[in-house]
């Protein structure tokens, strides 16, 4: 069929290779009713406004930290210590690492190639625009402890609002800190590090095979501990130890004649609790941890340890995991290194909570090497990213004009409902939009189930 390349476009076309092409119509007036369903009074982006999060703590006259009660009293408690204590950075900043990075920083920028070569001659200049920088990073350290404190202040008391386009249903979303140590989200965090290294379950059965107990591949639990200071260790010290456990484990399987494709090794820091004895908490830092490979002598991990810290701590503890169902319980042993994470957030007092945050601020609690180390079977599985579902029609969600976090009291004073609340009553799962199928139980339904066991 011939194209006449004279003939006349319409209106509403263009010139194309095989002729006229109608174009879309940018007015959303001239598209069909049925397709431009929306609700008045609704947003469909959030704006940078939107994400900001009331300011609860602050200053009195006389410089005591102050808190809006907006949260429980213990809550409030562990927010004004942590407050308060940014006061302090400095302690809890180690020089020698500040001036590493910043020959980092000068490394990474060209043009001060003169002054990085002043600063490692020892020039009195470029030492002073060293303290100036430092200054800087411990505003900036000071400032980020202070608004981590706010954020716990104010977990799961402000929430987002959410209105259903179909059935007009008005709710909200609570908003929650995700600090370590906060009473409402550690919980939480014990369930989500659970269900993200139980998967590594597939590691250990490929490793050990069928051996069962005649397996030349054993699975056994490790206990790391050091001599107690009398005080909370700082966070450069926290770095060392976990450096000195993975330098250990390094000479040991270089001893032994291990490849790093033969074991695998995970752990996970911790502080002793309560002391009958000295009626205080205790401030021994140590870790536990699981050990997949071959068989390791205490004594010679225990002498490797004595050398790397050279400090007078030599206590290795290096136990087996016990057997179900003829297997090696990987369950257990998890449980048993990561149950830490958890294990006392809604016991200790809000003192030693915040000085746990404190302890742990910039330093990551869970440690891999080996085969368990960056494991693709460790992966977050991948989260849907559909708008979440009405709990009462399993219509759409949107945000309303005035999207920004606001207090729960307010916004059940307009009338709002928990939208997870209500799901979890009428028994539905979250953020689903149709009845889920059968499925087996996921990582996150162990994690579950494995919470109640420690409980019990």
């Amino acid at each position: 069929m011939a194209i006449d390349l004279n003939a006349p476009i319409p209106a509403g076309f263009e010139p194309g290779l095989f002729g006229p092409i109608e174009i879309p119509s940018s007015n959303r007036k001239d598209a069909p009713r049925e397709t431009r369903k929306t609700s008045r009074g609704t947003t469909p982006m959030l704006s940078w406004h939107d994400f900001e999060i009331p300011q609860l703590l602050s200053y009195a006259d006389n410089g005591d930290p102050a808190a809006i009660p907006v949260s429980s009293e213990k809550q409030a408690e562990q927010a004004l210590h942590m407050f308060d204590a940014a006061r302090f950075v400095e302690d809890l900043t180690a020089e020698q690492r500040e001036r590493k990075r910043y020959v980092q920083s000068l490394k990474r920028d060209k043009d001060r190639a003169d002054e990085l070569a002043r600063f490692l001659g020892g020039d009195l200049e470029a030492e002073d625009n060293f303290h100036l920088w430092l200054m800087r990073k411990l505003e900036q350290k000071k400032l980020a402890i202070q608004r981590k404190a706010n954020r716990l202040l104010a977990c799961s008391v402000i929430a987002r609002p959410m209105d259903c386009i179909d059935c007009g249903l008005k709710g909200y979303v609570r908003w929650f800190c995700g600090c370590r140590y906060c009473r409402y989200c550690g919980d939480q965090i014990f369930r989500r590090l659970f269900a993200k290294y139980i998967r590594l379950k597939e590691i250990v059965e490929r490793l050990m095979g069928d051996g069962g107990v005649y397996s030349a591949i054993v699975l056994a639990t490790f206990t790391f501990t050091t001599a107690n200071l009398g005080r909370m260790p700082r966070s450069e010290e926290i770095r060392k130890f976990n450096e000195d456990v993975r330098k250990t484990l390094r000479l040991v399987c270089k001893e032994l004649s291990i490849q790093s494709s033969q074991f695998g090794a995970l752990w996970c820091d911790e502080f002793g609790g309560w002391n009958d004895k000295l009626q205080d908490y205790n401030t021994n830092l140590h870790c536990h941890g699981v050990w997949l490979g071959p068989f390791l002598p205490q004594k010679l991990v225990s002498a490797v340890w004595s050398r790397v810290r050279a400090n007078g701590d030599y206590r290795v503890v290096i136990e087996a995991v016990p057997f179900y169902h003829e297997r090696p319980d990987f369950s257990r042993a998890l449980g048993h290194a990561l149950k830490y994470t958890s294990k006392h957030v809604s016991n200790y007092s809000p003192e030693r909570l915040a000085e746990l945050e404190l302890a742990f601020n910039g330093v990551r609690r869970v440690h891999t090497m080996g085969l368990f180390y960056n494991a693709k079977e460790s992966r977050e599985e991948p989260q849907t990213t559909g708008a979440p579902s009405c709990p009462r029609c399993r219509g759409r969600l949107a945000y309303p004009r005035n999207a920004k976090l606001q207090f729960v009291k307010d916004l059940e004073k307009e009338g709002r409902v928990d939208l997870e609340a209500l799901r979890k009553e009428l028994g539905q799962p979250v953020n689903s939009t149709e009845s889920p199928p059968p499925r087996k139980p996921t990582s996150s339904d162990v994690a579950n189930t494995y919470r109640l066991l420690l409980r019990a």
